[in-house]
């Protein structure tokens, strides 16, 4: 359960899994049931939006901003939408790195990923373009 959506807990399966037997994971989230009443659907959020002006701007697109300011607006707007608190810390995040996923229904490796990013969260004016794109994705 997501702690600051304990009204809309979710437990998903990555993707691209190896469902072995598929009542293993009928207790997790079934998206599609969601989807039936929910009537508050967007297909392109205000975030998703600052973000892709922050890859413009960090593309050399003229954007009326910059991709920093895009990238900082896009995680704030997102945590807002979502309605979780702590947007400010999160950015400034400089030592958190994902988490490797261990499915827990399945035995050995077979759905197992380990995660390759290797920046975090806090964005550096200095770095490469490739790196700020990592963080923009």
């Amino acid at each position: 359960m997501v702690t600051d959506h304990p009204e809309h807990p979710y437990k998903g399966v990555r993707a691209g899994a190896v469902l072995v037997a598929k009542g293993d994971r009928l207790p997790y989230s079934d998206l599609g049931a969601v989807l039936d009443t929910w009537t508050d659907r967007h297909w392109l959020t205000s975030a998703e939006m600052h973000l892709a002006l922050a890859e413009a701007s960090l593309r050399g697109y003229n954007t009326g901003g910059t991709a920093a300011g895009f990238y900082q607006s896009g995680v704030e707007q997102s945590f807002g939408y979502w309605g979780a608190g702590g947007a400010a810390t999160y950015l400034q995040n400089d030592t958190g790195l994902p988490l490797d996923y261990d499915d827990p229904k399945a035995a050995g490796p077979i759905n197992d990923f380990v995660s390759r990013i290797t920046n975090t969260v806090k964005w550096d004016e200095g770095a490469s373009d490739e790196i700020k794109l990592e963080k923009i994705i």
